[in-house]
């Protein structure tokens, strides 16, 4: 075989080799490569307010996020987290100690729809949970005006709802991607009994 024919078959079999060892590479490896690209979790951030004298009790929760595909295969969702698409949590109309009645849902006009950041180009990293607790000895219909962070001005859901004493009402997480933050800065207002309080919520690690 002339030396030139043979140089080139031996080139042809190095780069051939080349592209068959790249595409062996096994899952696990890419999805280390993946993950030291995108770096570590979002650390989980909490903070809480009480509003209207106390009635009600405000927590907000910012974590690492988990894709609603693995939830719905039965993994533990991170606090904060919420069920799978087609799936509710809330008992619509039938009050109790774990069912509040939830209303009034839907998203509004010229504001972020729940999930943030860009769906289309990756899966959100992180995601905002909040609940609210009926701290007070009678029920009482609170309505969610505002949640608005910088993941986004959220339309909640679900927007009203009403609480018996010891109630919880866990709104559907609004998710988003960003840097890793150090503390989340979440404007919260509230309208109950014919009055309404906004707060400023400082999510910091615990």
């Amino acid at each position: 075989m002339p030396s030139i024919l043979r140089d080139g078959f031996s080139f042809s079999l190095t780069v051939l080799a080349a592209v068959l060892l790249s595409a062996c590479g096994s899952p696990q490896s890419k999805r280390e490569a993946f993950v030291e690209k995108i770096g570590p979790p979002q650390t989980p951030l909490s903070g809480q307010a009480r509003y209207f004298a106390g009635q009600i009790e405000a927590q907000a929760r910012f974590t690492a996020s988990v894709s609603p595909g693995r939830a719905h295969q039965g993994e533990s969702m991170t606090p904060g987290g919420g069920p799978p698409p087609g799936r509710d949590r809330f008992d619509r109309g039938s009050p109790g100690p774990k069912g509040p009645r939830a209303e009034g849902e839907g998203f509004g006009t010229g504001r972020t729809r729940p999930g943030g950041g860009n769906p289309g180009l990756s899966a959100p990293r992180q995601s905002l949970g909040l609940s609210l607790t009926n701290q007070g000895p009678s029920p009482v219909r609170v309505k969610i005006t505002e949640v608005n962070s910088i993941l986004g001005n959220f339309v909640p859901i679900p927007e009203t709802a009403t609480l018996g004493p010891g109630e919880t009402v866990t709104l559907e997480p609004m998710r988003g991607s960003l840097a890793n933050l150090d503390a989340l800065n979440l404007t919260l207002a509230l309208s109950a009994n014919g009055a309404s309080e906004k707060q400023e919520i400082v999510l910091t690690a615990k």
